[in-house]
């Protein structure tokens, strides 16, 4: 691996080390940063090559570290040892697609750490804490079904328009969310819905295991539209005038290159989590 991939180097302060876990018969016992007694192997420090540390909350109250080490994994986890602290890390094998093209199989150590022990462990390793911050966006949304009235049965369909009303361009989550999802149903929506003040029950479980998703630009002053049927969610089974409090989870980064995994480390603190809410009325008649 080339030097010049990387862009920090990792200098440890003193009494701080990375390594593998191990068994209650050969390890040396330690307690981590949750209270919990854990064993190490003193004869196997670990080698590092990378190291991230970044906010992966809105209000930076934790943080995602991650060490990239130069052989794959031989334990299941490592510990990050600070003075007299300990920090539990998990271990995994992962591909490294350097500027060339090709690829490199490396071992990953990652740990999520709240915010007073990401400072202690940035501090140990000289490195900086990555924080998040607000772009300068802003984003204007309106919800709309595609009939002013609907007749029992009938399918509701609904658009949702995204406005970028800001000078910053923001990268935004465009489906996903609805792989095994009930009715196939994008579960970044989100609604609760009511008649005559009385709450309706939402149909089918809420859940998903992902699904492809796109990672489109909304640039300034452009709207896009995001299109799906209400009666998905939602029995309208009686007239009258529905209330619905419709919302969409948003991801937002800034747009980036992210060619290798390395790009995609360097600018993960770049991200804003939000939501996007309005409140509308639906009618059915008989």
């Amino acid at each position: 691996m080339s030097a010049s991939l990387f862009l920090f180097s990792l200098s440890f302060a003193q009494n701080t080390a990375l390594y593998y876990t191990s068994t209650p018969q050969k390890g040396t016992a330690v307690v981590d940063e949750l209270g919990e007694t854990r064993y190490i192997d003193l004869n196997e420090k670990i080698t590092i090559i990378q190291t991230f540390i970044y906010s992966i909350q809105n209000d930076n109250s934790e943080y995602m570290l991650t060490f990239y080490a130069k052989d794959m994994p031989t334990k299941n986890g490592a510990i990050l040892k600070i003075g007299k602290n300990y920090y539990r890390l998990n271990g995994y094998g992962t591909s490294m697609i350097n500027p060339t093209k090709s690829k490199e199989m490396f071992a990953s150590f990652t740990g999520v750490f709240k915010a007073s022990h990401a400072q202690e462990i940035a501090k140990a390793i000289n490195l900086k804490l990555q924080k998040r911050d607000h772009f300068g966006h802003e984003l204007n949304v309106e919800f709309k079904p595609d009939k002013k009235f609907y007749k029992l049965g009938e399918t509701i369909n609904f658009e949702m328009l995204l406005t970028n009303t800001s000078d910053v361009a923001v990268v935004y989550n465009h489906g996903g969310q609805s792989r095994g999802s009930y009715k196939g149903r994008c579960n970044y929506f989100s609604f609760e819905a009511s008649l005559n003040g009385q709450k309706l029950e939402e149909l089918g479980p809420n859940l998903n295991f992902g699904g492809l998703e796109g990672n489109p630009t909304l640039k300034p002053n452009q709207t896009i539209s995001l299109k799906d049927e209400l009666t998905k969610w939602f029995n309208f089974d009686k007239p009258g005038t529905y209330e619905l409090k419709c919302s969409y989870e948003l991801h937002l980064e800034l747009p980036r290159d992210k060619n290798t995994e390395l790009e995609h480390q360097k600018y993960a603190h770049e991200r804003w989590s939000d939501s996007v809410q309005q409140i509308i009325t639906i009618e059915v008649k008989e």
